[in-house]
């Protein structure tokens, strides 16, 4: 009788032990697999930014915007109707050098004027970079002068 009893409490030991560490090794597995995961679809969505914001410097109608030094209907047309179709892309802002404003995607809550010092870097001929600011991506493009199509 002795014997079963601890025979059935050394099995419920190892029970124990054999479901935590079951239970240990899955939690860890979906943590390395959700770290990955997230790690992928933050790059496919700086992909996407970079993307979109290698597309729009490369619209003429923003190329001619910006020479023109006058805000253009088609370019806003164009910008409104590529940021409502693209789920990723919220904001859209389209500068000059010395940081006026000729688009933005909120234009009723923003100024006319852009000033935090990121366009100095793009400016300096840095194509494309990436900036997490809080839970914020970024990607600026520059747009080089006399590259109408």
């Amino acid at each position: 009788m002795d014997q079963t009893a601890s025979r059935n409490e050394l099995e419920k030991k190892l029970y124990r032990s054999f479901t935590l560490l079951s239970a240990l090794i899955i939690v860890l597995s979906l943590g390395i697999t959700l770290y990955f995961d997230i790690t992928r679809q933050r790059a496919d969505m700086d992909a996407t930014i970079s993307g979109t914001a290698s597309y729009i410097a490369s619209m003429p109608q923003v190329v001619s915007m910006l020479e023109a030094g006058y805000p253009s209907a088609l370019a806003k047309q164009d910008i409104d109707s590529l940021c409502n179709n693209l789920p990723d892309i919220s904001v859209v802002v389209i500068c000059d050098s010395n940081s006026l404003r000729f688009y933005h995607t909120d234009r009723l809550k923003t100024g006319e004027t852009f000033v935090d010092g990121d366009e100095t870097r793009i400016l300096q001929g840095r194509a494309l970079y990436h900036n997490r600011l809080r839970n914020q991506r970024r990607t600026e493009a520059c747009i080089p002068r006399g590259q109408k199509q």
